[in-house]
């Protein structure tokens, strides 16, 4: 067991230290090597995508804008509703959390020394390297998008990406939300007298929880992540994804209130 520990730290060691090499080197993420390495030059070159973006009139423009706004509307309040209905208010946090951390942009300095806030400033830059280049789907396709990414993920390697950056923004927010249930159920009949700890029963529960919030965030948080991402590669400014924002926490909170 000793030997398979200390292998196992030295993986892991050697995984962090290429990754670190490869932020120096001006490489995305090893997880993302498939997309072209993040030089000085490399960014100035704006993608063909954006591109043909900004050359649309303004009138494709709104259409697509319109698009978007029933995306963010439709995942806000069937999120909300679900939330009401299945007792998982945890994906709102973890959808709400996603909005802010993302229309926040590099923020300042010292947000990148939090812990925890750091790891997910770190997740939303790859998420945002990743849209820069590689365009999200249109409206329609984005509301299906998490099953459409889970069904072809084994045979697409951007597929596969875009689906294990949302995986992992629901396992991790999964596990805090786990955590702190398993620590009140184990806490509340320690302290009450006609409070009672079942196993079984209360295993049941986490695993029923865990799986629910961990696809209730992941199902979420890829649409609205892909449209939020996209208006900040597309717009000079932070002012419209943080309407975009806004507009999302409206929809969440009238899908909760119904």
């Amino acid at each position: 067991m000793d030997v398979d520990a200390s292998l196992l730290n030295d993986l892991v060691a050697a995984y962090n230290e290429e990754q670190e090499q490869r932020r120096k080197a001006g490489l995305p993420p090893k997880d993302l090597a498939f997309m072209p390495p993040l030089h000085d030059e490399a960014l100035e070159a704006t993608p063909e995508w954006i591109t043909r973006w900004e050359a649309r009139s303004r009138g494709r423009q709104a259409i697509r804008l319109a698009g978007d706004l029933l995306v963010l509307y439709v995942a806000g309040d069937v999120l909300g509703r679900l939330s009401s209905v299945q007792g998982v208010p945890e994906a709102i946090v973890a959808v709400v959390f996603l909005a802010l951390i993302t229309v926040a942009g590099a923020g300042p300095e010292w947000l990148h020394e939090l812990p925890i806030v750091k790891d997910f400033v770190r997740w939303s830059h790859q998420l945002r390297l990743f849209y820069y280049h590689n365009k999200p789907a249109n409206p329609f396709s984005l509301l299906i998008r998490p099953v459409i990414g889970m069904i072809s993920a084994p045979f697409r390697t951007r597929a596969r990406a875009e689906v294990r950056m949302y995986a992992e923004l629901g396992a991790v927010f999964t596990a805090i939300f786990l955590l702190l249930d398993i620590v009140q159920d184990i806490l509340v009949p320690a302290v009450s007298p006609t409070a009672s700890f079942q196993v079984s029963s209360v295993l049941g529960g986490w695993v029923k929880q865990g799986i629910v919030t961990f696809f209730a965030i992941y199902a979420f948080a890829a649409p609205i992540g892909a449209v939020l991402t996209l208006y900040l590669l597309t717009r000079p400014t932070h002012t419209v994804p943080r309407i975009l924002a806004a507009w999302t926490l409206v929809a969440i909170l009238l899908g909760v209130i119904r």
